[in-house]
């Protein structure tokens, strides 16, 4: 049964605390102490998580259960609001660099749950491209060594979209070092996982199969050495070390066959979905072909 203002105001105090429940999971804490307490309990990747969301009667009933559905569309996301909430904690007014941040999250946060942080180390050091990295005049994104996953420096041709797009994200992040600064501040990069977040959400209620950003790699690969381009360009293109004698020995970078290849991807995707329909309405676009990305491809 659902709570009311006149039910927790009539509660007491007992020797131990107990809890009262309210609809879809949230529940309030009676402690010993007389406080009352809001948590949230859900189930995020098979294990049980719970989120304190604050006191009664500071915290409304009302405002508990916005909220608790809140952390329920972060929980249905994928995302799990606790430990969001944990990393908030982390963070304070003396963080004045992401890495300083960073280093206080793996040592307060993630050390304590894994055991090896190199994959969440990589996602700070190894990919986060800065504006000093794009050049415009010759169309280039410049990937520095360090960034780069082979420890070699690797550039990326930019098709005539993908400079467009650049060209457009330089306007959005103002005066920011960063090509994708935060939502909230512009003095660090946005969330490693906000683009495979965004496209969870957008992959909503569709019939294609799951997939993350990375997997478009696989399907870039694919569908490249379908259309006839040689594999040896399309590695390259993805910054993959050949292997074996051939990587050896073969230490060309076809410059002029990797630009002709990435704007060739460029123009394919328009034809799949050309950019005037990015500003249809769901209404108009229903009905239309939908391309399948998958991890097959």
């Amino acid at each position: 049964m659902a709570l009311t203002e006149t039910a927790l105001k009539a509660l007491k105090p007992k020797e131990k605390a107990y809890v009262v429940s309210d609809d879809r999971s949230l529940y309030a804490e009676v402690l010993p102490t007389g406080a009352i307490v809001w948590r949230f309990r859900y189930r995020l990747n098979g294990k049980r998580e719970k989120l304190t969301l604050g006191k009664y009667p500071a915290l409304t009933l009302k405002n508990a259960r916005l909220k608790r559905d809140e952390a329920a569309q972060l929980v249905a996301m994928g995302e799990s609001p606790a430990q969001m909430k944990q990393r908030d904690k982390v963070a304070g007014p003396e963080d004045t660099t992401v890495a300083q941040f960073a280093e206080r999250f793996f040592k307060d946060i993630q050390e304590r749950d894994l055991k090896d942080n190199t994959m969440p180390r990589r996602y700070l050091e190894k990919d986060i491209a800065q504006w000093k990295d794009v050049q415009f005049d010759s169309a280039e994104w410049h990937v520095p060594k360090e960034n780069s996953k082979t420890g070699k420096p690797h550039v990326v041709y930019l098709s005539r979209q993908a400079l467009a797009l650049f060209k457009e994200l330089r306007t959005l992040a103002g005066n920011s070092e960063w090509v994708l600064p935060g939502r909230g501040t512009l003095t660090r990069p946005f969330a490693h996982n906000a683009l495979n977040k965004a496209l969870k959400v957008s992959l909503q209620c569709q019939a294609i199969p799951a997939f993350t950003i990375h997997d478009l790699r696989r399907t870039a690969s694919t569908l490249l050495h379908e259309n006839g381009w040689a594999s040896d360009v399309v590695e390259k293109a993805l910054n993959h070390t050949i292997g074996g004698v051939r990587g050896v020995y073969n230490r060309a970078e076809y410059a002029k066959q990797r630009r002709e290849t990435l704007q060739f991807w460029s123009d394919y995707l328009d034809r799949l979905a050309p950019a005037a329909d990015l500003l249809l309405s769901p209404e108009e676009l229903r009905g239309r072909p939908v391309l399948a990305f998958s991890r097959v491809a």
